[in-house]
């Protein structure tokens, strides 16, 4: 057998067919968690009871991981690329993710045992494109 064979109901599995690049980034990637969110004001009454609740300014949370890689350097010895702190990016990717995202956060993850991998922790709002 060649090619994957599956059988049951068509679910969305993994990544699937996304193809996830970021500019000047060399990297396979492992997961992408997406999560939309808004902040929240509760009012209460006497006894302490939220009686009134507004959701406001939504925007998007993103962590992208991937696996360090370079076809232009020797096995086992790739070129280290991410995003760093603060700089706004273009994601690219199948669906609601493609688009202008601002790094949170870079962690480069090392051990003996597995390939490096880098998480970088992004976010983006309504208003800015």
């Amino acid at each position: 057998m060649t090619s994957q064979v599956f059988y049951g109901q068509n679910i969305y599995w993994g990544l699937g067919p996304t193809t996830a690049s970021i500019s000047g980034v060399t990297a396979i990637y492992q997961s992408l968690d997406h999560e939309l969110k808004n902040d929240e004001w509760t009012g209460r009454d006497q006894r302490g009871n939220v009686c009134a609740y507004a959701g406001y300014n939504p925007y998007e949370e993103l962590t992208i991981e991937y696996l360090v890689s370079d076809a232009q350097s020797a096995a086992g010895n790739a070129g280290i690329t991410y995003v760093d702190r603060g700089t706004k990016f273009t994601f690219n990717a199948d669906g609601p993710l493609t688009g202008s995202w601002i790094c949170q956060s870079t962690s480069q993850r090392r051990t003996n045992t597995d390939a490096m991998k880098i998480s970088n922790k992004c976010i983006r709002y309504a208003g800015i494109a």
